[in-house]
């Protein structure tokens, strides 16, 4: 394809899906650097540089550099590459508006759905158009290498032979704060229908972001998990966890409060209400990716606590209340992130429980790094049940892909959903045929090979 030719939304969201590991490089093009013509996302038009950008950008080269635009209180900052939402998010909030130099129509997406006020190019019509493309895409029905999303969630219901999934809201778009959780359905799992929204978080609470939605059907009524973070306050106590007096996160990671709520509705459309006006997990712990697990009829909250307060991530649980609204227990640690040995990283995310039909046996996927590559492991209770002991911990997914889930498609085929590559900006939704064997849960690769 020559440079510079104009291309659909659903042409370059293709190439992103099918090259993972170049669609995010800029062509090698030294003029591309703080020259070419500027187009204002919001309206898509050219606009004179020397009248609407009123103070140099800063260069943004590194994640560091994003910190010391804020500290520079920098209205301006302009960037090749998508730093990733740590440092996007920031940078919006504060009013700072982002220049991202794109030579391709690849880039063009992943900087637009991270919060790129102008676009630099040389081919100013070419993106004009590709952005034309993006907006229609969040009006019509879409193939899934179309979208973007972190932390797929699908609710399969037979009774409608619907599957919805579940998304967290774009913090860029719409009012200061306006985060909270939308969903797509479809009928088949390729084509899904335009967003709708089913929770927002009200603007006074202050979000800084929503993370991880997951829907349960629980005592005839549907119940939404989802992680929120909050702006740090001064009021804030997030203590450090750990027994090592010696280990701080890195200045630039700030511990602030994070936890699960839980929202309930009488659709999985929603909308969802929340069932107490704070968060599940503890007020002053970093907690995120809780997950349901009903056993012996008794509802259980297994989330992730968070290695910016404990060095190592943990894997945690606790009895909830009848309604869902809070812990009737202490939580208890099921295992922290050392569990897969030297290899692996200090995360823990992306928390699911499986309970095989066939056997019983009661399975654990959950996510973390290993050999530099975001993955999934599973595992399983030696007991069969909620509160383990969990072992038998099993890599299934290395492709750098992770925070899944399984489910059961209409055809009765188990499938695991996941965002994949773990790069932001980048992500797309992924689908797996899953194994249920005697070895435990394989994944089928698409060579075939588990």
């Amino acid at each position: 394809m020559k440079r510079g030719t104009a291309i659909s939304a659903t042409a370059f969201a293709a190439i992103c899906l099918a090259y993972p590991a170049i669609a995010g490089q800029t062509l090698p093009n030294a003029e591309a650097r703080s020259c070419g013509t500027l187009v204002r996302v919001s309206d898509r038009a050219i606009v004179d540089e020397a009248k609407e950008i009123r103070s140099r950008p800063m260069r943004l080269t590194r994640k560091p550099h994003a910190y010391r635009a804020l500290e520079a209180k920098a209205e301006f900052v302009e960037t090749d590459s998508v730093l990733g939402d740590a440092c996007d998010i920031p940078l919006h909030d504060a009013g700072v508006k982002m220049i991202f130099n794109c030579t391709n129509l690849v880039d063009l997406q992943a900087a637009v759905d991270l919060g790129a006020k102008y676009i630099r190019t040389r081919n100013p019509e070419a993106v004009q158009k590709g952005l034309a493309d993006i907006e229609e895409t969040r009006r019509r029905p879409v193939l899934r290498s179309e979208f973007r999303i972190r932390d797929p969630y699908v609710f399969a219901d037979p009774a409608t032979k619907t599957y919805y999934m579940y998304e967290t809201k774009s913090p860029y778009f719409g009012a200061p704060y306006a985060r909270g959780v939308n969903v797509r359905t479809s009928r088949d799992l390729e084509t899904w229908s335009p967003l709708h929204e089913v929770m927002s978080v009200p603007t006074n609470l202050k979000c800084r972001t929503v993370w991880a939605p997951e829907v349960h059907v629980y005592k005839g009524a549907y119940y939404l998990f989802t992680t929120l973070s909050f702006y740090p306050s001064p009021s804030d106590n997030i203590p450090i966890l750990t027994d090592d007096p010696d280990w701080k996160p890195k200045d630039s990671i700030k511990p602030t409060r994070r936890g699960v709520w839980v929202y309930k509705a009488n659709s999985p459309l929603g909308p969802f209400r929340p069932v107490a006006d704070r968060s599940v997990t503890p007020q002053n712990w970093m907690a995120l990716d809780g997950t349901l697990l009903v056993d012996g009829g008794k509802p259980y909250m297994i989330f992730c606590h968070e290695w910016i307060q404990t060095k190592f991530g943990r894997m945690d649980i606790a009895e909830m209340a009848d309604d869902l609204s809070r812990f009737v227990g202490e939580p208890k640690v099921l295992f922290d992130s050392r569990v897969v040995g030297p290899e692996g990283g200090h995360v823990t995310d992306g928390c699911f429980c499986y309970r095989s039909p066939r056997t019983g046996r009661l399975f654990m996927i959950w996510s973390t790094f290993f050999r530099r590559n975001y993955t999934v492991f599973s595992c399983e209770s030696a007991s069969g049940r909620a509160d383990g002991p969990w072992g038998s911990q099993k890599l299934i997914f290395e492709r750098n892909g992770g925070h899944g889930m399984l489910f059961r498609a209409f055809d009765g085929g188990l499938k695991l959903v996941l965002h994949q590559p773990e790069r932001r900006g980048y992500e797309r939704v992924a689908f797996f045929d899953v194994i249920d064997g005697d070895d435990g849960l394989s994944v089928v690769q698409p060579n075939g090979k588990r």
